[in-house]
């Protein structure tokens, strides 16, 4: 694959740029950019920790749902460890940045 685009490299490259001035790929670039801008700003081993704990999360599903339901009086309890309390606080600032308006 790699010998034929080397091959039509020509071509390639004019696909390529014809496909890069439609509208709907200039967001998608766009958005690759912002989300590479973002994964560069955060400390690489941050990211895997967090990455390797959603893992364990999504691999555990199916233990937690055994549990039963989540009550308002479980979500209290949970909300008592530091990193429960430490991610919620991420995900609902998160959350306030979707519909944030500029910085004032």
């Amino acid at each position: 694959m790699i010998k034929a685009i080397m091959e039509h490299k020509a071509d390639v490259v004019g696909v390529a740029t014809e496909e890069i001035y439609k509208e709907k790929n200039q967001n998608f670039l766009r958005n690759i950019l912002t989300i590479y801008t973002l994964l560069s700003s955060i400390d690489s081993e941050r990211l895997r920790k967090f990455m390797e704990n959603a893992a364990k999360s999504i691999e555990s599903a199916d233990k937690l749902k055994a549990e039963g339901s989540l009550s308002l009086l479980k979500i209290g309890s949970q909300l008592k460890d530091p990193d429960v309390s430490a991610g919620v606080r991420v995900l609902l600032s998160v959350a306030k940045g979707f519909t944030k308006d500029e910085e004032k």
